[in-house]
């Protein structure tokens, strides 16, 4: 890896993608020629360091540098993707969800994401960026920071990137990123002399690290679909070399250590990897690509197009056809492997179902929120075995719920994810039944259990205030047998109309939950209230009112999950509730509530000025009922007109009867008077 070139004043460190990548090409020897058809003669335009990216998703391989294209049908065709003009910086990194949902990288611009297939891209976060992915659906998304001094973070977003949580590793660069559907996140981060893979269990909330170190200046992490223990970092070491060489690193512990199974002179390899289902390819700056059919073990030369380094221009879409891009933005393709077309089979292991039981010591009422817990389908290598059907068995198998399942062949590191929803009786026991087309089953136990509950009801109480910007309490209240309750729950509130405060418990603590703040709305906490057989009041909301176009706002609190004491579950009469909060709507209110919140004041203008046979007289501001003269300069009364005043709603006034000369427009409202100026010209 190494720093980006300088666009203006910046200058940041470049970025690595897994399972997608690109590079450029140099043939290696007069058969490569033979090997590789040039499917898109100088498509991209010429391909420098830092930057460059390709991904294949459903049919539709991408291809990016300073431009963007796709096509439909492995290169036979492609057709180029408009980017928003704001845009002047490489894309280095691309991935794509399916289809029509992606998103790429940059080092100035930030990230973009589409969802129609590349028509549209929207900005979705202003960082210097390295790698982008998407987790378990279209919702969930990683990026990486490019660089910082004091530790680069991780950014993770649950709602397609409106928002967003970031998490500092504590070091400089973060060069690689993978992510798990269902499962961990894993990348390699560094501050020199050395990088390691750090991995989170819980979706980007933390991070711990592996203890096996690579050389800092690497531009690629991929991972093995068969197995996440399995990976490969390309070290390019061309902008800070560690020891003067390139080299290609393997580890099958995840991380815990790495073996160098290729080693070069620098330069040498591009720093890019593409995976298939049973083979490896990197990409060198000279002579072409290499391959491995064993696990990164031993390396051939395939020929083939060669590249800059810190590019990710190699794409494979299975064991044979691989594609690659030259120093000149040519797309080559290979669809025998480069040269020799492979036929690999490896039988997987018996496929071992881990654990036995789920659930066994998880014990739920109806009200509390759905258990979930994975059964691992382990095996030693990928391919051959298929999953036939999964049944849940037994008198308790209503109580749970299959959340996901391997879509076809087994990889030998697939999971199953289920659900326990609990009840008032004691047990529901019953069984997931697995079928292989071996005919192998496996059957996992379900031991969980249910447990009586009782109910919490919950209030909301409205409230009013007469001045424009009054501060607003709005109690929530609670009343339940169980002396002591915690509660869980979203805020949602119309900001156009208010101001969100705060909300707190009764000792006025702020209980507001750090970091999950959204545009019109909050998630709060209220631990351990104190609550009466009555309704009692357990917290407040504060707002400030600004009435616009309504006098009065609704405030919904949702998403509630409330904890009893230990000995008893406590369920909710209801999901969700709300309340009202007005303030008076009288003349001129709006455009108060606008120069007391803005600083907005209304404005008038007149167009055409001068005029001929009509004028447009428009307001910037909602002012209502009024009445519109038009004086000459005597201050003889010309025409007059009753008139409403809407935001940016033009009125048309016929001067045809006036005379050339010189006149005073004369507006009128509730809440405001102006005179403007007319010339008319005959």
């Amino acid at each position: 890896m190494r720093l980006f070139k300088s666009f203006g004043s910046n200058l940041v460190r470049s970025a690595v993608l897994c399972l997608a990548v690109l590079s450029g090409v140099l043939f290696a020897t007069p058969k490569s020629f033979a090997q590789w058809t040039n499917t898109a003669p100088g498509l991209m335009g010429l391909v420098t360091e830092n930057g460059g990216a390709m991904c294949y998703r459903e049919g539709i391989l991408w291809v990016a540098n300073s431009t963007l294209v796709r096509s439909p049908d492995l290169g036979n065709s492609w057709t180029p993707v408009t980017l928003p003009n704001t845009i002047v910086s490489p894309i280095i990194d691309i991935s794509f969800f399916d289809k029509n949902t992606g998103i790429f990288t940059t080092v100035l611009d930030g990230v973009w994401m589409t969802n129609d297939q590349g028509a549209n891209w929207n900005q979705i976060l202003k960082i210097a960026a390295t790698n982008a992915r998407f987790g378990s659906s279209t919702k969930e998304i990683f990026v990486t920071e490019a660089f910082r001094t004091a530790g680069a973070r991780v950014y993770v977003s649950q709602d397609g990137g409106m928002s967003w949580n970031s998490v500092s590793i504590g070091r400089a660069f973060m060069p690689g990123l993978c992510v798990e559907p269902v499962g961990d996140v894993f990348v390699l981060a560094g501050t020199a002399p050395n990088a390691a893979v750090y991995v989170s269990t819980d979706r980007g909330l933390t991070w711990n690290s592996r203890a096996g170190r690579v050389d800092f200046d690497s531009y690629t992490l991929a991972i093995d679909s068969c197995s996440k223990e399995r990976m490969y970092v390309a070290n390019e070491d061309a902008a800070s070399p560690a020891n003067l060489a390139s080299e290609l690193y393997v580890t099958s512990n995840g991380g815990v250590s790495w073996s160098v199974t290729a080693s070069q002179t620098i330069p040498f390899y591009t720093g890019s990897i593409a995976l298939a289902k049973h083979t490896v390819y990197v990409q060198s700056v000279a002579k072409g690509l290499y391959r491995s059919t064993d696990f990164g073990s031993n390396w051939s030369s395939i020929g083939g197009p060669s590249a800059p380094y810190d590019t990710k221009l190699i794409a494979a879409i299975d064991d044979n056809i691989v594609f690659a891009v030259d120093p000149n933005g040519s797309v080559w393709r290979t669809t025998n492997s480069g040269g020799d077309s492979l036929k690999i089979t490896r039988r997987t292991h018996t496929i071992i179902a881990t654990p036995a039981t789920a659930f066994a010591a998880d014990t739920l009422s109806a009200c509390d929120p759905t258990m979930i817990d994975t059964i691992y389908l382990r095996g030693t290598t990928c391919d051959s075995r298929s999953l036939v059907s999964l049944s849940l068995l037994g008198v308790g198998a209503t109580h749970y719920k299959i959340l996901s399942q391997p879509v076809s062949a087994l990889k030998g590191n697939d999971t199953i994810t289920l659900s326990f929803s609990g009840g008032i009786d004691t047990a529901y026991p019953a069984s997931l039944e697995i079928v292989q087309d071996d005919g192998t089953r496996d059957t996992i136990t379900l031991l969980g259990n249910g447990r009586p509950h009782t109910a919490v009801k919950l209030n909301m109480t409205g409230g009013a205030n007469d001045t424009i910007g009054g501060t607003i309490y709005m109690p929530i209240l609670a009343e339940t047998d169980v002396a002591i309750i915690d509660l869980e729950c979203v805020l949602h509130y119309d900001t156009a109309i208010l101001i969100y405060g705060g909300t707190f418990d009764v000792r006025g603590r702020s209980i507001d939950v750090p970091s999950s703040f959204w545009l019109g709305r909050t998630k709060v906490h209220i631990d351990g209230a104190t609550v009466q057989s009555k309704f009692s009041t357990i917290a407040y909301a504060l707002f400030r009112i600004f009435p616009t176009h309504d006098s009065c706002s609704r405030v919904r609190l949702d998403s509630i999950v409330v904890k009893a004491a230990p000995t008893a579950c406590a369920t909710l009469e209801t999901d969700s509730l709300s309340a009202e909060l007005c303030a008076k709507l009288g003349c001129g209110t709006t455009i108060l509530s606008d120069r007391v919140r803005y600083g907005v004041m209304p404005n008038l203008t007149l167009q055409p000025n001068p005029a001929t046979h009509e004028v447009l007289l428009e307001s910037n501001a909602n002012l209502g009922e009024g009445s519109i003269e038009i004086v000459d300069a005597l201050g003889r009364l010309c025409l007059q007109k009753q008139v409403t005043l809407s935001n940016h709603s033009p009125i048309k006034i016929s001067t045809e009867v006036l005379p050339s000369g010189e006149y005073f427009v004369r507006v009128k409202t509730a809440t405001m008077s102006a005179s403007l100026p007319l010339h008319i010209i005959r």
